[in-house]
């Protein structure tokens, strides 16, 4: 079945008099909906709608993902661009688009191997586009990348006032802020594999560092009924609550099919923090994080 087509029903038979009773239910529950969906509104700082996912899911559905999950807001960067291009074009309140040099035959793994088509594609993209940041883009190895491409990566972001959103471990993160110590970095999925230990050790010493949370739900807190946050999640969540955001990490088809159970599993543990840690790690702090980077301002030559 084309997802494209089954969020798409016949209405016909919910016309006539179950409308008339619902209008009836609504007014006497003085215009408001009998349930009112009090959830946090979520940003979501890291989406992506590459290609696989555009052939299948098209934007109106992928509104309707977000709506459902009640996020009002998504940071966007695509494999390839057009993607991002595509939802901007759909739905530009909620997309906040970032580039991603990705495209063809460079991929995360080997990007930093092409910057005569890397570079090039870059200074031309975030000419023609409101950019608020460049990424994702991946460090999985310091050792296996050309770091030449990188400075350059960086300086275009500097010379822009671009962001840079960034998938890498702690050691990563040490050779771009010795890169430029001034870099805005939002670091993708806290690192993805490093421990909670190093996670804490790497927001207190670059104190500019923001991260978001996307794959890390799981480490936060258990699937079991009843879990509660784990002791040294709750201590980064707590530490670093005005760096902190969530993210989800669309970056294959089955990450859109479970896109409200992704957003669910991150309100299992916003839930059981105060009230206003979980509103800046839900949305504040991304609210304060993107009015920064993504004004209304004409693309520039890089």
């Amino acid at each position: 079945m084309n997802v494209q087509n089954s969020s798409k029903t016949s209405r016909g038979n919910f016309f006539g008099p179950l409308t008339i009773l619902l209008a009836l239910a609504i007014l006497a529950g003085h215009g408001k909906p009998a349930h009112a969906d009090d959830r946090l509104p979520i940003y979501d700082m890291h989406v992506h709608y590459n290609e696989p996912a555009w052939r299948i899911f098209d934007p109106a559905y992928v509104k309707q993902l977000f709506d459902e999950a009640r996020v009002t807001r998504i940071l966007l960067g695509s494999w390839p661009d057009l993607g991002t291009q595509k939802l901007l074009k759909a739905h530009p309140a909620i997309v906040v688009p970032t580039f991603n040099p990705y495209r063809e035959d460079v991929r995360a793994h080997n990007w930093t191997r092409y910057p005569e088509r890397v570079l090039p594609y870059m200074r031309e993209r975030l000419m023609q586009t409101n950019y608020a940041g460049i990424g994702e883009i991946h460090i999985y190895d310091v050792n296996g990348v050309d770091w030449k491409v990188i400075e350059k990566v960086v300086e275009i972001a500097r010379k822009n006032k671009l962001f840079l959103h960034v998938h890498c471990e702690d050691d990563a993160i040490e050779r771009l802020y010795a890169i430029d110590p001034g870099a805005e970095i939002l670091w993708a999925h806290t690192g993805f594999g490093v421990p909670a230990k190093r996670i804490d050790a790497t927001m207190r010493k670059f104190k500019g560092l923001k991260a978001e949370l996307s794959l890390r739900a799981i480490n936060i807190i258990s699937e079991d009924e009843g879990s509660e946050i784990r002791p040294e999640w709750r201590a980064i969540l707590m530490a670093h609550q005005d760096r902190l955001m969530i993210g989800t990490d669309t970056y294959l088809n089955f990450s859109w099919a479970d896109y409200g159970e992704l957003i669910a599993a991150h309100r299992r543990w916003l839930d059981r923090l105060p009230r206003p840690v979980a509103e800046k790690i839900a949305y504040k702090n991304a609210q304060s994080f993107i009015g920064r980077w993504y004004r209304a301002r004409s693309p520039k030559s890089p």
